[in-house]
């Protein structure tokens, strides 16, 4: 009987465990949603204000708004690489 106990015993502490790493993670994943999260708010407001009240709806102006500004990033780098090859 004691052996069983101790199989038991054993059994509850390894699911503990289990137990505690599952949380560890769900709680690293929900820390690392919120600071992209977070990234995500402070890029958008760089971009300029809020489009609308609805969250769903700005982002999408947001990444709108991304794709300009990469397009224009883009367009400066070349425009400069072929002022220096030119020169």
């Amino acid at each position: 009987m004691s052996k069983l106990k101790e199989v038991f015993t054993l059994e509850q502490s390894i699911a503990q465990e289990a137990e505690i790493r599952l949380m560890e993670r769900i709680n690293q994943s929900i820390k690392d949603r919120q600071k992209r999260h977070s990234l995500w708010r402070l890029w958008a407001k760089a971009l300029g204000e809020k489009a609308a009240d609805c969250d769903r709806e700005s982002d999408k102006v947001a990444i709108v708004r991304t794709i300009i500004a990469g397009i224009n990033l883009a367009t400066c780098i070349f425009i400069v690489a072929g002022i220096i090859r030119h020169w």
